[in-house]
């Protein structure tokens, strides 16, 4: 089982790996763009009753791929890796491989949907859907090991940047778990992407995750309660004799909520005393960093309930692993509020379904009247 998890890092050379990163998605873009112009400009769509759709690239198409990459037909696809070293010489290898691999080739060779059985590779309308999937594109450390130390990874794709300290941020429990395991080698470590989004600087890494014997029994159940009484035992876990229940309080769930909306309360009535940024008497400076500090707080609290609901799901799961059962039976789940809060609990169903679909066992809702 493969997971990836997005870290904030920080770093002493900030500018150069954003700098670097850009380039890399420009590299991108430039790559796909001469793909893109070679077949708009010289493609054929070949329609036939028995063969299906072809698409046949034209004498103009391998004029501009000479021209671009010095090859034409599909072997411009590999002739990318000596393009982006010459376009970048001080990229180490890994960087014109990743782009070749992981950002043209399968954007390039992808079935398009309007014509799914063209398979020449030559895809007219594919080529220009793809240019927006360059914008966030971070640069994948695949074919290289980073240095994992403490709470800091060691990359470097850049003979000029060199090698560089990735400093982790403060990680919650479930990212610690899975940053821990990672760095003592329990799970095994996959791709790691630098990226950036708002000039700040994240890495997302992913890892195979050992699977964990498990046997159940599908006529065994697993039921979860929800209680609108009582925060203390709001979900309650029960199940075969043996099992005498498990009882999660949300006391701190609600705690944190009341805490943000406070918090949002009063920036609030800071936005208000900036004024409107569009007439004279309003402060754009400031309207501008009170928003700020409200969309920080809006994902702050998205993030919050998301790890909440990772951590019910994964300990209702554990008892169903604990006690064999295949199936959990949902009982009055909530649908749009925590007491008073408001609640993902879409994102609570989606959690509970794909980890209980790791152990074999199946999720039913039902609902009971009080």
């Amino acid at each position: 089982m493969i997971r990836s998890v997005r870290i904030d890092a920080i770093c002493d050379k900030k500018l150069a790996v954003l700098r670097g990163i850009r380039l890399y998605r420009a590299a991108c873009r430039k790559a796909y763009s001469a793909c893109a112009l070679a077949e708009a400009a010289g493609a054929e769509i070949l329609v036939d009753d028995v063969k299906g759709v072809t698409v046949k690239p034209g004498k103009a198409a391998k004029e501009i791929l000479e021209t671009a990459f010095g090859v034409t037909g599909k072997a411009h696809l590999y002739e990318l890796r000596k393009w982006v070293r010459d376009l970048h010489p001080s990229w180490m290898s890994i960087v014109p491989e990743s782009i070749h691999r992981d950002s043209i080739s399968p954007k390039w060779r992808a079935r398009d949907p309007e014509f799914p059985t063209a398979t020449n590779g030559y895809l007219i309308l594919n080529g220009a859907r793809a240019f927006a999937r360059f914008e966030h594109i971070g640069i994948p450390m695949k074919n290289t090991v980073p240095k994992l130390s403490g709470h800091s990874v060691f990359l470097k794709w850049d003979y000029e940047i060199g090698e560089v300290e990735f400093r982790l941020g403060r990680l919650d429990g479930a990212r610690h778990h899975f940053w821990r395991n990672v760095r003592d080698g329990e799970y095994k470590l996959g791709t790691t992407y630098v990226n950036e989004r708002d000039n700040k600087i994240f890495l997302t890494i992913s890892a195979t995750i050992p699977d964990r014997e498990c046997v159940v029994d599908t006529k065994t159940a697993l039921t979860v309660a929800f209680c609108d009484e009582s925060p203390e035992a709001h979900i309650t876990v029960s199940g075969p004799q043996a099992f005498q229940g498990d009882k999660v309080s949300v006391y701190e769930a609600i705690d944190g909520l009341a805490s943000m909306r406070l918090i949002a309360e009063r920036y609030e009535k800071c936005r208000q005393s900036a004024g409107n940024p569009r007439r004279i008497w309003g402060s754009r400076k400031m309207f501008r960093g009170v928003q700020e500090r409200i969309s920080n707080l809006a994902v702050r609290r998205e993030r919050y309930i998301k790890d909440r609901n990772h951590l019910w799901s994964r300990r209702i799961v554990d008892n169903a692993r604990r006690w064999g059962c295949g199936q959990v039976v949902v009982v009055n789940v909530p649908e749009r509020e925590l007491f008073g809060h408001p609640w993902n609990w879409t994102g609570f169903k989606f959690d509970l379904e794909y980890k209980a679909k790791e152990i074999g066992a199946v999720v039913k809702y039902a609902t009971v009247e009080a």
